[in-house]
């Protein structure tokens, strides 16, 4: 079994996916699937060889902050740490603040899941096991078909997920094979969160693209040296994989 931090939240999720859609009827299910393969996406960049370590151990820069962090978020082999995890999301704003205009939407969007996470009491927020097992007995997300509710916690720790992907499919774009930000962050979105959007928001997502910073300004805001972006990048990529 995988031991990557993304791996191993899929896993909650799908498990609690798999629960819940067992009162949905089938043919529902395989009608959503069959509308779910009409959306296309590129394909993430190559699976990452592991970072060398002092790469990892620069103190204070946002980026190995952030993999340390979110290496630490696992808990047994198959969850998730959800105090770390939140305490490395609200981290992430560190590594996300370099990119300007172009991340504040994403800034915004999950302190508004962080938000939505608090809602659910203290003792199911100990794990992300914990907090799917909750949100199915709360009964609440049997009103549609293969829809989470809005603004509940487990959407939140779907979208959260989802964001983490997104930039980690970016990473690794630059990481793979470096080009400008700009076309490796729309490159990041397509493999990744193209295929959850709807027309409108795609559209927004263009709009947003356009405010894409190059690499130079990125890094001169103290993301990290130019020299050494592509190691440290490799070095959260493989943290999160």
């Amino acid at each position: 079994m995988s031991s990557s931090l993304l791996h191993a939240l899929h896993l909650r999720l799908i498990w609690f996916y798999c629960m819940w859609a067992a009162t949905v009827p089938v043919t529902v299910l395989l009608r959503r699937r069959l509308v779910q393969r009409g959306s296309a996406a590129l394909p993430l960049a190559p699976a990452l060889s592991p970072p060398s370590p002092k790469y990892m151990s620069t103190k204070g820069a946002p980026l190995v902050r952030s993999a340390e962090m979110l290496r630490k978020c696992r808990s047994g082999t198959s969850d998730i740490d959800l105090t770390r995890f939140v305490a490395a999301a609200k981290q992430f704003d560190e590594v996300m603040a370099p990119f300007g205009l172009y991340s504040k939407v994403m800034v915004l969007a999950t302190r508004e899941q962080l938000e939505y996470l608090q809602k659910a009491p203290a003792a199911a927020r100990s794990t992300a096991r914990a907090l799917l097992l909750h949100e199915k007995a709360s009964g609440k997300h049997t009103r549609r078909p293969q829809e989470l509710v809005d603004g509940s916690p487990a959407i939140a720790l779907l979208w959260m997920r989802r964001g983490f992907e997104f930039w980690l499919g970016t990473f690794e774009q630059h990481v793979s094979r470096p080009r400008s930000f700009s076309e490796e962050c729309w490159r990041g979105y397509l493999a990744t969160s193209a295929k959850f959007n709807g027309w409108m928001m795609r559209k927004l997502a263009a709009a947003n693209h356009k405010l894409a910073p190059p690499w130079e300004t990125i890094c001169a805001r103290g993301l990290c040296s130019e020299v050494q972006l592509k190691a440290q990048l490799k070095a959260w990529c493989a943290a999160v994989r």
